[in-house]
């Protein structure tokens, strides 16, 4: 039950009345030391507050769909098909497609020399590659057959004929590197995605070759890591890797050298164009010309009209 006060007394105590109501206002105080927001305020500070959360999850968004864009053109073209006859260029485009980690498949087509297969036994562009995406790389013949040569006496073993006698081979020799190029040239086309290189187009612009597989197979590599995958895969770079066990280690003894003592037995071997001259005597590069022109071999694309 409340008491009423005389007069005389609620007079007597209204200062310290007042000084607790101040006491209570000072409690009344968030624990920050700040006062209450008005009604207002606290509502600013709430959409200041989501606005920041919403730019927050738009900027996360943009960043996880940039990532997800980047993985997809990393992943890109790990479809696609790298087809070549032997021995024309394929382990150095590979080791560089490979540093771009762009993984492809690599194949033959049937003409491997481990094969032996006749000439008339070639079913290069069969319909088994109709719908798929191929970079085909060449090169041309001549230097073809002579690496050849190399990579099935020196690597391969089981072949004692000479040089002359594999040129005119008809399981490894020139008409056949001719004849497999040459039907590929003519129908890679009609199959799919069609992308045709030359093992010169690369000594003459590595990077600018390279590129062009990336661009075709829809990945996307900027121009520092294309010339770091062009460094690394350079002729005395993939040597020296081969000497020192490197490549074999990462790609097994395919990469090996077959004998350190003797270059010749090197998977990356000369590297260089227009090599077959330093191996060939004047017939063999007259049969092989002459068999270039009889079969009407495009030898321009190669940057040479000689034959």
């Amino acid at each position: 039950m409340r008491i009423a006060l005389p007069g005389f007394l609620k007079r007597l105590l209204s200062p310290f009345r007042s000084s607790s109501a101040k006491r209570r206002g000072r409690r009344a105080r968030t624990a920050d030391g700040m006062r209450p927001l008005r009604a207002a305020e606290r509502e600013a500070r709430r959409k200041a507050h989501a606005e920041l959360l919403i730019e927050q999850q738009r900027r996360l968004e943009e960043r996880l769909a940039k990532q997800a864009a980047k993985a997809a053109s990393r992943r890109a073209g790990r479809t696609f098909n790298v087809v070549s006859f032997p021995k024309s260029g394929r382990t150095w485009l590979r080791v560089m497609l490979d540093g771009l980690k762009l993984d492809a498949k690599y194949t033959h087509d049937g003409s491997g020399h481990s094969k032996t297969g006749h000439i008339e036994e070639l079913q290069p562009a069969s319909e088994a590659f109709a719908g798929m995406t191929v970079v085909f790389l060449y090169r041309d013949p001549r230097d073809t057959v002579v690496s050849g040569y190399f990579q099935t006496a020196k690597r391969l073993g089981g072949y004692d004929g000479t040089i002359s006698d594999f040129i005119r081979d008809p399981r490894h020799g020139i008409e056949k590197i001719i004849r497999f190029n040459m039907e590929w040239l003519a129908r890679g086309a009609t199959l799919g995605k069609f992308h045709s290189l030359t093992y010169e187009d690369l000594k003459t612009d590595t990077a600018g070759a390279l590129a062009s597989v990336v661009t075709f197979v829809g990945a996307e590599r900027n121009l520092e890591e294309i010339a770091t995958a062009v460094e690394e895969g350079s002729f005395e770079s993939m040597q020296a890797r081969e000497r020192s066990g490197e490549l074999a280690e990462r790609y097994g003894s395919i990469l090996a050298p077959r004998n350190a003592a003797d270059p010749q037995s090197f998977k990356v071997r000369e590297g260089i164009v227009g090599g077959f001259r330093k191996h060939l005597s004047e017939a063999d590069v007259a049969f092989c010309d002459e068999v270039l022109a009889r079969l009407g071999y495009p030898l321009d694309r190669h940057g040479s009209r000689e034959a």
